[in-house]
């Protein structure tokens, strides 16, 4: 209704509407949103990438909310410092963003940022590329972060990159 309302009023403008917490899955009735209205999508915490279980009701909230809306940021809390090890996740990482993209996907927002290069610091990386062009290959980015990062070291750290996210 405020959604209308305002497109009515002020046919230029946008409303936010926020997917989190207990409002994170899709609701049950139909419901459409004008294209007014921007949804900003948290998903499960820590967006799964640590239980593939999570990972997967995630992404069918998602479809469920790019089902009802046109205009969608995806806000996940992916960097939320709440496991204290390395973990690498970037290819899931990258079919996320390619699905959500093709999926009413017209911007993020990573909430939470920490100085965690670490434990984060390739996450990071593509997050923002991806962020950029989420189309891009994820394995080329990685393999760049490491040729740029960690020089005639780069191979090593991309096997040790490479067995870490078969761990995570």
């Amino acid at each position: 209704i405020v959604g209308k309302t305002i497109k009515d009023l002020r046919p230029n403008k946008f409303v936010t509407a926020l997917a989190y917490h207990k409002y994170v899955a899709p609701p049950d009735t139909p419901v459409t949103f004008p294209d007014n209205v921007v949804l900003s999508y948290v998903g499960p915490h820590v967006f799964g990438y640590l239980c593939d279980e999570e990972h997967q009701r995630a992404v069918a909230y998602w479809d469920g909310w790019a089902k009802l809306a046109q205009n969608i940021i995806w806000r996940p809390n992916n960097f939320v410092s709440v496991v204290g090890v390395p973990r690498v996740y970037t290819t899931k990482l990258g079919e996320d963003f390619r699905h959500f993209y093709r999926a009413n996907m017209i911007g993020t927002d990573f909430d939470r940022l920490s100085t965690n290069f670490a434990m984060d610091g390739l996450n990071y990386y593509v997050a923002a590329r991806l962020t950029w062009n989420p189309e891009t290959p994820v394995n080329a980015m990685v393999v760049d972060y490491c040729e740029k990062g960690f020089g005639s070291a780069a191979n090593a750290v991309r096997e040790y990159f490479t067995e870490l996210e078969m761990i995570t």
